[in-house]
């Protein structure tokens, strides 16, 4: 069967509006219970896509394979949802690509024997509790920042090295 040049377009088109907003997760306990949009930051490393390939190098710990990684990080971008507020003095003094600003809510999230220490940069402009929860719009966009990710309580490194954008990681 031939499409039309058109037609396939169109079809790139609707995909893309069903992909497009699906990278945002909700965290409906963000902005007093309103709820906040969140996705990565540019600031975060690249994943290499493969699910069963190593992404971190945990040292004595192992390694974290993509398909945990993703998890993890799924798991941390559900913010207040799914992760707990860390109080400064037990957040890493410092992190990996860039640090914390001083409006930046501290988290960890543990998926599987994995921890992901972060901040989110909530952005609460609504004032109607949200119901849609992210599918359709991203109301109240908020910024997820990997800090470091643990295995076991060890350390890991990432493996790809690779940043999505270093000139968005603030020094």
């Amino acid at each position: 069967m031939k499409y039309s040049t058109s037609f396939a377009a169109a079809a790139t088109a609707v995909m893309a509006s069903f992909v497009a907003p699906a990278a945002a997760l909700f965290d409906g306990k963000a902005c007093n219970g309103i709820g906040a949009c969140t996705a990565p930051s540019e600031c975060n490393y690249w994943p290499n896509g493969e699910p069963q390939q190593p992404e971190w190098d945990c040292g004595s710990a192992g390694t974290i394979n993509g398909q945990v990684a993703a998890g993890a990080e799924l798991n941390f971008e559900k913010g207040l949802t799914a992760g707990t507020v860390v109080a400064a003095a037990d957040f890493p003094a410092r992190c990996n690509l860039m640090q914390p600003g001083d409006n930046a809510t501290l988290l960890k999230a543990t998926y599987q024997d994995v921890t992901v220490y972060g901040w989110i940069e909530y952005s609460c402009t609504e004032t109607t509790k949200i119901t849609n929860a992210c599918y359709s719009s991203t109301p109240n966009p908020s910024k997820t920042f990997t800090c470091k990710v643990l295995k076991n309580g060890q350390e890991c490194k990432s493996i790809s090295g690779s940043v999505v954008n270093k000139d968005a990681c603030r020094k």
